[in-house]
Order: structure tokens, then C-alpha cells, then sequence
């Protein structure tokens, strides 16, 4: 287990993103328990505990209304701002509900459900509420951004990093399609908030909130993405990139592979259809930064690539235009 999976009070907790991943490998070690009764429970009670450890410690909120009853993780600022992490917690929670549900207490499952929900509600709250979420006017229709960075010194509403505003996206597809049960009402917000998300990555209209053509403009001489933007200190999103080595090679990689995910999550939802196919079609941006990645197979003096990272790079479905 990565180091992130113990629970000792003496040693600092996780941050989200990381218990996210440490939750996945609780869920695959319960899940694979079914059969012994002795190791299902060992690993229900770890899972338990870890939850406790890691998700449960109180931390100072930021004077805003509602936010203090928000299940959520703060920075120095006492403000919510790492959208990615809050997305994975969400879904690995529910998923400790429904496998709790198989043979433990009717108890433990709703717990975990509870806990899901309010870490759901938090994440598509707005950011003036404590939330992650930006919304602006597109023309007739709503756009919406989920604010992420790691660092913490920056305040919440600065967070423009592309691929953790993608894992929330994706996190949240793919709780909508796993059939959870969630309360109607919320999964109405869920489906309207990442509706407006998807439509701000597409075609955002408000030039301070970014666009996938913002990362990675059209017709310019970048052969990779920005990394991230920070937000609000000026009129646009001030677009940088990491410059350490291979890394933003490796996130717009990232990057591409979350976009094709959501295309494809999103897909499966009726009122997404629309987005998904404009996401998926010949000439979109994520076809550029697909493209991009192509480019660079070819030519690998192009940009300061990790050989791993294209060769491991694997669309799940071809794209028009020669994609």
C-alpha cells in the first residue's frame, strides 16, 4: 500500500488526492475479501478507520456562510481548493457504501453514503458558498469551472489546473453512471453542473475563466498544453507552464486520456449526448491535443517528452480526421 494508507495519528494526514488513491486500493483489497469473512471484516474496519484518519479531521473554514458544515479539505486559507481530490473521496466513498451494503451493517453503508453525498454537494457548490465551482453566463446557457491547484498558500479561487478540473468532471460522470442511487435532486445538479463544465472547456464565452483552446490555443507554435492558469489576479487566466523536465509533457498526456474519458462517460448521459460528440469531433480541441501527442511520436525532438508517456499513450477510440 503506498504510504498514504496508514492511519497514525503521530504522522500528518493525507491530502484527498492521495486518500483517494489509497481508497482505491482499500476497495480493491475488500472487494477481493468477498469469500473470507475473517479478511472482508479486517478489511471493512480498516477501510473504517482510514475514513475516520484521513477524511474526518476537522480543519478551520474560511468565514463564508455554509461553509463550515462543508465536507471538504482546506488550505492555509481555510478554503476548499483541490476539486480533484474532492471528486475521488466522493466516488471511492461510494463505493465503500456498496460494498459495505453486501454483508456488513445496513449502519456502515448508509455512513458512507452520507459522507459521499456531503462531499458531492460541497464539490458543485459555489465558490462564494465554500464550494469549488465558478459559473458564468455562455450566451443564453451557464458555463462552470471546478477550481483545483495543490498548492495551498494560493487561495481556492485562484486553482486553474486543467487535469484536476478534468478528474472532477470525470470523477463525477463516473458516479452519475455507476447506478448509486443518489438522492434525485442532487443528481439533477450533477448532470446541470457538469452539463455547464463541458460547455466552459468547449466554448467558454467569459475570456477570466479558461477553455481548452486557452491551454492550448489554435494555430499558436506550443507543441503542449499549459499546465495550469491562475485565476482572477488579472482580467484572463494567466496560463503557465510546470518547466521541470518532462512533467508537462506527462500532463498534457494526462490530460488527453481524461478528456477522452469524460467524451466517453459523458456519452452515456442523454442530456451530454450533444457535448460528448462536439468534444470527439474532427478539428475540437481535444483532436489538437491528441494530435499534439502524434506530433511528438513522430518527432521526439519536438518537446521535452518522457518516452514512457508516449509510448504508454493509447486512445480509446480513433477520432476523425485522421486521428
Amino acid at each position: 500500500m503506498r504510504p498514504a494508507c496508514i492511519v497514525d495519528p503521530a504522522v500528518p494526514k493525507p491530502n484527498w488526492h492521495d486518500a483517494a488513491q489509497c481508497m482505491r486500493n482499500l476497495r480493491d483489497v475488500w472487494a477481493a475479501s468477498a469469500k473470507d469473512p475473517t479478511a472482508r471484516q479486517a478489511s471493512a474496519d480498516f477501510a473504517r478507520r482510514y475514513v475516520e484518519f484521513a477524511i474526518m479531521q476537522p480543519s478551520q473554514a474560511a468565514p463564508r456562510d455554509g461553509a463550515a458544515a462543508l465536507l471538504v479539505e482546506r488550505n492555509q486559507r481555510g478554503e476548499a481548493f483541490n476539486a480533484m481530490g474532492q471528486g475521488g473521496v466522493a466516488y471511492f466513498l461510494l463505493q465503500f457504501a456498496r460494498l459495505a451494503q453486501v454483508g456488513d451493517t445496513s449502519a456502515a453503508a448508509n455512513w458512507y453514503r452520507e459522507l459521499a453525498v456531503r462531499a458531492i454537494e460541497a464539490l458543485l457548490n459555489p465558490v462564494e458558498s465554500g464550494g469549488f465551482v465558478r459559473r458564468t453566463p455562455c450566451g443564453d446557457k451557464e458555463c462552470a469551472w471546478f477550481h483545483s491547484v495543490t498548492r495551498r498558500d494560493w487561495s481556492g479561487s485562484e486553482g486553474g489546473t486543467l487535469n484536476q478540473d478534468l478528474h472532477a468532471i470525470r470523477d463525477l460522470l463516473l458516479i452519475a453512471n455507476g447506478r448509486f442511487a443518489l438522492p434525485p435532486e442532487l443528481e439533477q445538479r450533477l448532470d446541470a453542473t457538469v452539463e455547464a463544465a463541458l460547455r466552459q472547456l468547449l466554448a467558454g464565452t467569459d475570456p477570466s475563466t479558461p477553455t481548452l483552446d486557452g491551454y492550448f490555443p489554435p494555430g499558436s507554435r506550443q507543441s503542449l498544453a499549459f499546465y495550469g492558469a491562475r485565476l482572477g489576479r488579472q482580467s484572463a487566466p494567466a496560463y503557465y507552464y510546470l518547466g521541470r523536465g518532462t512533467l508537462d509533457c506527462h500532463y498534457h498526456v494526462h490530460a488527453t486520456e481524461l478528456l477522452f474519458q469524460i467524451m466517453t462517460e459523458a456519452g452515456k448521459r442523454p442530456r451530454l449526448v450533444a457535448l460528448a460528440q462536439q468534444g470527439l469531433a474532427c478539428g475540437s480541441p481535444l483532436w489538437r491535443y491528441d494530435a499534439a501527442i502524434r506530433a511528438v511520436r513522430a518527432t521526439p525532438a519536438r518537446a521535452t517528452c518522457d518516452s514512457r508517456d508516449i509510448a504508454r499513450y493509447r486512445p480509446p477510440s480513433p477520432l476523425p480526421c485522421g486521428g
